[in-house]
């Protein structure tokens, strides 16, 4: 059985694979969406704080896993 996990990919073009496990890549899809919504919305908090931030969009991948 297939398992999904999520690469983060940042605009600075670091990646960063995410620590939890997917039944199914329609679940990791919605967490990746979710994880560029949150760092969207921290870049926005930070701007109107007058604080650096990183600028650009996240993105993901979806990554196939083979489970044990």
């Amino acid at each position: 059985m297939m398992k999904y996990l999520i690469n983060m990919l940042w605009p600075d073009g670091t990646e960063t694979i995410l620590d939890e496990e997917f039944d199914t890549e329609e679940e990791a899809t919605e967490v990746g969406c979710y994880t560029c919504g949150c760092f969207s919305q921290g870049n926005e908090i930070l701007e109107m704080g007058g604080h650096d931030y990183m600028e650009g969009q996240a993105d993901f991948e979806i990554l196939e896993v083979e489970e044990d």
